[in-house]
């Protein structure tokens, strides 16, 4: 989670948003968790690149340090061994989840 002085991103918000659903759905004991989002970047990371950051040291292709390496690992603990199917949704096309989660969001501000 953000720590007092982070910096507030898209992406920290997008990823903290997955944790919080993942550990409310593991305390809740739900038998298998249909996550639904509309960042591509946050279903990318903990499906496709998140193997191979842990392989290269949490560098990237271009050799850069991963960002939101803490809490990338964090979802990713969270995740493991529990059922997650990730879904993508568009942002802005008129979901009501995502239309809702989007209000809720700027609400916060």
């Amino acid at each position: 989670m953000l720590k007092p002085g982070d910096t507030a991103t898209n992406n920290k918000a997008e990823i903290t948003a997955c944790i919080v659903a993942v550990a409310a759905a593991r305390k809740f004991s739900v038998g298998k968790l249909i996550l639904i989002t509309d960042s591509k970047f946050v279903i990318n990371c903990i499906t496709q690149w998140i193997s191979k950051w842990k392989r290269s040291g949490w560098v990237t292709a271009t050799g850069l340090p991963v960002k939101n390496k803490e809490l990338l690992i964090h979802l990713d603990i969270l995740c493991c061994g529990f059922p997650v199917e990730w879904r993508h949704v568009r942002g802005h096309a008129g979901n009501l989840g995502n239309e809702f989660a989007d209000k809720l969001a700027k609400k916060s501000l």
